[in-house]
């Protein structure tokens, strides 16, 4: 049980975890591609009690998307964690935490879209305002997976990685 709690990454943890909120709500918010009309809070009320039908449906379709958005993420997360030889555990860890998170309604949402959505409010449109905000957050969440600065500060918080520099250390001293 040592070795499984050694290979643990916290820096991977919660950067691949920030990485899983901005897919959960980038695939939330192209969901709304489906009925737009949900954005208007007035239309969204009117389409809940007139079409109860209609309405559940795009919810369930909405929070589905967010799910499917944190197994796309972890597919990513896992190819990356295979590549760089990163402890599988670590990708699971975050998995089992986004869902979670996710699904309870506890991933600050709320606090944060404010500032996230902010770029789509520029446009008029509807659907150009999703598909901007969409993007934006698909886009920060693969460069949190793929950028190769943020794969390189992950390495260094590796302890494989720290054991080897501190050996390669002592050998420098050595000599």
């Amino acid at each position: 049980m040592r070795s499984l709690f050694s290979n643990l990454n916290a820096r991977l943890i919660i950067i691949h975890l920030i990485a899983f909120w901005f897919f959960f709500y980038a695939f939330q918010t192209f969901a709304f591609l489906h009925d737009p009309d949900l954005l208007i809070p007035r239309l969204a009320a009117m389409i809940h009690v007139t079409f109860p039908q209609r309405f559940n449906f795009d919810k369930t379709l909405i929070e589905q998307l967010g799910n499917l958005g944190i197994l796309v993420a972890y597919v990513i997360s896992w190819f990356i964690a295979s590549k760089w030889n990163w402890h599988w555990i670590n990708g699971v860890i975050v998995f089992v935490i986004a869902f979670a998170l996710g699904n309870l309604k506890w991933f600050g949402w709320d606090t944060l879209s404010g500032i996230i959505l902010a770029p789509g409010k520029l446009f008029n449109k509807a659907v150009v305002n999703i598909l901007v905000n969409g993007t934006i957050m698909l886009a920060v969440g693969l460069a949190l997976l793929l950028l190769k600065g943020v794969i390189k500060y992950i390495n260094n918080g590796d302890p494989k990685v720290k054991r080897k520099v501190e050996a390669e250390k002592i050998a420098r001293r050595v000599k």
